[in-house]
């Protein structure tokens, strides 16, 4: 009974965005993250046809680390749970992201991470896309 209620209450603040009193549980309070219609490039969010394989992943990325020059072949979304994440479309602009922040990465665009600061940074990764796809194209992948 108490799942059914915690479902309930869960499902009902997810949709109105507001507080949500559960009978066993007290309140259940949603704060919006984030909102919007474009990823960080400004690119429209989309998502592919048919069945799709949902990966969630996390990364853990220590103080210092660049990662490689790479691109994704669908949406992708981060939750930044620790650290912060510098992220450069390359020929465009650069944005930090902190802990608490939400990523809605570009699609087939150049790009590279890297921490900033002296906490390594800590990542829930969502990636949605046909089965046994990749998300992720390296770089030097791509020139081959």
């Amino acid at each position: 009974m108490y799942l059914k209620l915690m479902f309930a209450a869960l499902s009902v603040g997810l949709w109105s965005s507001t507080a949500v009193p559960a009978q066993e549980a007290g309140s259940v309070v949603v704060k919006p993250i984030v909102k919007t219609f474009k990823n960080d490039a400004g690119q429209p969010i989309t998502f592919p046809r048919g069945h799709l394989e949902l990966t969630v992943s996390s990364y853990d990325i220590p103080v210092g680390a660049r990662l490689p020059v790479h691109k994704h072949k669908g949406q992708r979304y981060a939750y930044v749970l620790q650290g912060d994440l510098r992220v450069e479309q390359i020929g465009g602009a650069s944005r930090i992201y902190h802990a608490g922040d939400f990523v809605v990465e570009s699609v087939n665009r150049w790009h590279v991470g890297e921490t900033v600061g002296t906490t390594p940074v800590k990542l829930i990764v969502i990636d949605q896309l046909p089965r046994g796809a990749k998300s992720t194209v390296l770089q030097a992948q791509h020139r081959r």
